[in-house]
């Protein structure tokens, strides 16, 4: 399939307030949705903050903040409804208006870590944290070889579900239930100062249960949650399951989802401690019998054979059989984001410069935020043509750089203002400009004439086409004016209008050359009008 590269390089006047710069490759122009990411910078010579980052479909930027200190990480939409992320070791609840409305951490002294947070359908928070342990590890030679210290500060992994009142229901805590020797060696190097178990993500099973990863122990853990029981162990130095289809099992894994099918996800990073590359990171479903102790691998992606990924990455299956990935720190490549088809294509890519990387990233077909998106109004004065945002915002922030209301168009190019929304910026809907002598001038639609008796939307010519076909509509007057193309399933694949017009007769040009053969549909709406007609691509 044809794809295009759509390249993101804001130069606002501070750095502060800059998100990163990416890069988008889309395959498949016909998605909706929205996609969530957190990118974040590997190397010190990165001049961009991290952030946190909402994506329409089509990988323009509808959303961002920048984050202020440290890492926003595990950005997503929870099963009650709402948005949540964490920053600086705390989870943060989002209202519909993108302001921070709660914040959740761990109790009874338990450190809260930025690997998971969960909000259950009943209310209840599930949290994943830490607590340190002075432990004697001078009989482990575990470090490089050598024996640990005698009075070593040992992290090891706490998971707490809250009550909506956060008040404490359960605890687990690894120090009661694992032994450390169950830690893979090779990720051990400090004698003194231990990262033990590295818990990095929880599920909550199908049951009821917790499915923990330890990314040191190379093992996912299951768990009783009336209890705190280990029922099984899958992976690692104690692993009771056979792997079918799958010598590499797991190595540094991350992530672990359970799918409607029964079946498990995770990404398993293909790395071992100390060891650069061991196996290429992959994205992995897994058959488990439970009873007899199988795991068959079913299905896995790799984005380069020949790298391992040094941290973090994640798996989200779609209902539609899509499926979204995080490849986190790939190593000596870039780091990817990557969606594909239920026929394993590729129909989504976001890559960033300088081995940035992205904690997870998912997507959704609706988010509960209330986006007004500003509309950026042209005008001609005097031979000089402007983009003016709406005067109702304290803050205007255009990828031009500039930082007033309104600007002068010079140069072709797409044009975008973010204004002041909720804890961050929200972005308008991207304008391009093509023809600098006449920049109000909308890509693909011609004004044939300035006058109209009557709303109309004309049969599209010719009909069948392939691949460009001409649709006709009538205002009468003025207003703002939305033309989009849906396939058979209305799912939108086309936004050809989404502003503002004179009164008159328009016709615009569609070209499917990058849709497959079929049905679809081509509907027009104003405030006092809207009509939808079937049009037939044939190639």
């Amino acid at each position: 399939m044809k794809w295009f590269t759509i390249l993101f390089l804001f130069c606002f006047s501070c750095a502060l307030c800059q998100y990163f710069p990416y890069t988008v490759s889309a395959y498949n122009p016909g998605s909706t949705g929205y996609y969530l990411m957190t990118p974040t910078k590997s190397q010190n010579n990165t001049p961009f903050r991290p952030s946190l980052n909402i994506l329409d479909s089509k990988g323009n930027m509808v959303f961002y903040r920048i984050a202020a200190q440290g890492n926003f990480t595990n950005f997503k939409l929870q099963q009650n409804g709402k948005l949540t992320f964490c920053n600086r070791s705390k989870n943060y609840i989002l209202d519909s208006n993108m302001q921070v409305k709660d914040s959740i951490i761990c109790v009874n002294g338990v450190s809260t870590e930025n690997h998971e947070f969960i909000i259950l359908p009943n209310g209840h928070y599930v949290l994943l944290g830490s607590i340190t342990r002075t432990m004697d590890l001078s009989m482990y030679n575990y470090f490089n070889g050598q024996p640990g210290s005698t009075t070593a500060s040992v992290d090891g992994g706490v998971i707490q579900e809250l009550y909506k009142n956060k008040n404490l229901i359960f605890e687990w805590k690894t120090f009661d239930h694992f032994q450390f020797d169950d830690v893979d060696s090779t990720w051990l190097s400090n004698p003194q100062n231990v990262d033990w178990t590295h818990n990095n993500a929880i599920e909550v099973d199908s049951d009821g249960n917790y499915l923990l990863s330890s990314r040191y122990f190379n093992e996912i853990t299951k768990i009783n949650r009336a209890t705190g029981a280990i029922i099984w162990r899958l992976g690692g130095k104690r692993n009771q399951f056979t792997f079918t289809n799958d010598n590499l099992k797991l190595l540094g894994q991350h992530d672990i989802r359970r799918l409607p099918n029964g079946n498990i996800t995770v990404f398993d990073n293909g790395r071992m401690g100390g060891v650069p590359i061991t196996h290429p990171a992959r994205a992995k479903e897994y058959q488990l019998d439970e009873i007899n102790k199988t795991a068959t691998l079913v299905w896995s992606y790799s984005q380069n054979p020949n790298s391992a990924s040094s941290f973090t990455g994640n798996v989200q299956r779609l209902s539609n059989g899509n499926t979204v990935m995080s490849f986190g720190g790939l190593i000596n490549t870039t780091n990817p984001l990557v969606v594909l088809n239920s026929a394993g294509n590729k129909i989504f890519e976001i890559t960033f410069p300088d081995t940035a990387y992205s904690y997870r990233f998912f997507k959704y077909e609706s988010l509960p935020v209330n986006f007004r998106r500003p509309e950026i109004t042209c005008y001609n004065e005097n031979g000089n043509y402007y983009f003016e945002a709406p005067a109702s915002y304290q803050s205007y922030r255009w990828n031009t750089g500039d930082t007033t209301r309104r600007i002068q168009v010079t140069q072709q190019g797409d044009y975008q203002v973010f204004v002041n929304y909720g804890m961050g910026y929200l972005g308008s809907l991207v304008k391009t400009v093509l023809n600098i002598q006449n920049p109000c001038e909308s890509i693909g639609i011609t004004n044939i004439s300035g006058t109209a008796v009557t709303y109309k939307l004309f049969q599209n010519y010719p009909n069948p086409f392939n691949p460009t076909t001409r649709i006709k509509f009538d205002l009468p007057a003025g207003g703002f004016v939305s033309l989009k193309i849906y396939d058979v399933m209305g799912r939108e694949v086309e936004n050809l209008v989404n502003e503002n017009l004179k009164a008159g007769s328009y016709e615009v040009d569609f070209n499917g050359m990058n849709i497959p053969s079929g049905i679809y549909y081509y509907k027009v709406y104003t405030e006092k009008y809207q009509e939808t007609k079937k049009m037939i691509l044939v190639k």
